[in-house]
């Protein structure tokens, strides 16, 4: 259960938190920290609660607090930062990532995720795109992976843009080579389908965690 909204979810869809001797709460990212944990969801408004109102004391029954919210917003997204890559890193060690434009639109029915870079050129984007419009179960992303709404909201808070900076550098062209052993790369695609369902919903906790509900 979320101790900030008292909704419940699978533990894999929550963050989990340990407490220190000293009061204070950590990230537990893989949940496998020992220890009474205590959870919230990965949405803005419950972590940012969380903070201002320690509602984590209630779990745990004793007085217990979270870093400050920009401090926490950093661990949990390079967290997620962390799965997705090693995601995309076991992906590659099965020969199930496909890199490069060529090869991604030879390799287009065996696909079911395509990640593209936040600086791929929109001509580029295009070409890719019109090789896959009849193809209705793929899943694309691209950083900073937010859709349009959520972006209006993480640039009408100054605390939060420099987030959207943090990811576009992070999934430039020039790292998304990097994660998979390349020069340069700025698609990739996953033909195993549990593993790119796997990580879109890793990848889509990162718009969570920095957009706040529609009703604030």
């Amino acid at each position: 259960m979320c101790c900030s909204c008292r909704e419940r979810a699978p533990r894999n869809d929550l963050l989990r938190f340990v407490r220190d001797p000293q009061g204070q709460a950590w990230l537990d990212p893989y949940l496998k920290a020992p220890g009474r944990g205590a959870h919230l969801c990965f949405k803005y408004d419950c972590i940012e609660r969380a903070v201002k109102k320690r509602s984590l004391s209630v779990s745990f029954k004793e007085a217990t607090s979270l870093p400050e919210l920009n401090g926490l917003l950093q661990a949990i997204v390079e967290a997620q930062l962390n799965k997705i890559s090693n995601l995309i890193g076991l992906a590659r060690r099965r020969a199930e990532l496909v890199s490069g434009l060529n090869m991604l639109e030879q390799a287009r029915d065996e696909l079911s995720l395509l990640v593209l870079s936040s600086d791929i050129a929109e001509s580029s984007k295009e070409k890719l795109m019109n090789g896959f419009q009849k193809k209705n179960s793929l899943s694309v992303v691209q950083a900073p992976f937010l859709d349009e709404r959520s972006m209006i909201w993480v640039n009408s808070d100054k605390n939060l843009i420099s987030w959207l900076d943090s990811l576009v550098e992070k999934w430039s062209g020039e790292a998304l080579g990097l994660l998979i052993g390349k020069v340069h790369r700025v698609a990739i695609g996953l033909k195993n389908e549990p593993l790119s369902q796997q990580l879109k919903q890793e990848i889509l906790k990162i718009s969570q965690v920095l957009v706040a509900s529609s009703s604030r």
